[in-house]
C-alpha cells in the first residue's frame, strides 16, 4: 500500500496501522504534540501525544480517558511523518494531517 498511495494517504494509513489510533484521534494529531527520536541515541523512539480527537469537524477529547496518552512511534512511521512534514512545508504547529486551509483533514473524503 505504501508504494501506491499518494501523500498524505500513505502517512495516514501508516499512522493508523502502526499506532492503532482511531480515525478521530489521527485527525486530532498536531505537530506540536509530536517529538522526533533523539538522533544521538539509537534506542530512542519518536513520540506523539494524543491530546484531542476531531469527529465530524468537532474538536474534543479522545473517546475515553485512556486514549489521551503518549504513543511511541516505530522508526518506519517516524520516517513517513518526517517525509510528510517536509512535503507540507515543515510546519511546527497545526494538524499533522491538514487540509489546504489548515483545518484537520477529512479522512472520509
Amino acid at each position: 500500500m505504501f508504494t501506491v498511495l499518494p501523500e498524505p494517504s500513505r502517512t495516514v494509513v501508516g499512522t493508523a496501522a502502526f499506532t492503532g489510533l482511531r480515525a478521530g484521534e489521527i485527525r486530532g494529531l498536531t505537530w506540536d504534540a509530536y517529538s522526533p527520536a533523539d538522533k544521538s541515541d539509537e534506542n530512542s523512539l519518536g513520540m506523539v501525544r494524543v491530546l484531542r480527537s476531531v469527529w465530524r469537524g468537532r474538536v474534543g477529547e479522545p473517546k475515553n480517558p485512556r486514549s489521551k496518552a503518549t504513543v511511541a512511534l516505530i522508526p518506519q512511521l517516524e520516517a513517513l511523518l518526517e517525509q510528510h512534514r517536509k512535503m507540507s512545508g515543515n510546519p511546527a504547529s497545526g494538524p499533522i494531517f491538514a487540509s489546504r486551509v489548515g483545518k484537520p483533514l477529512d479522512l472520509d473524503s
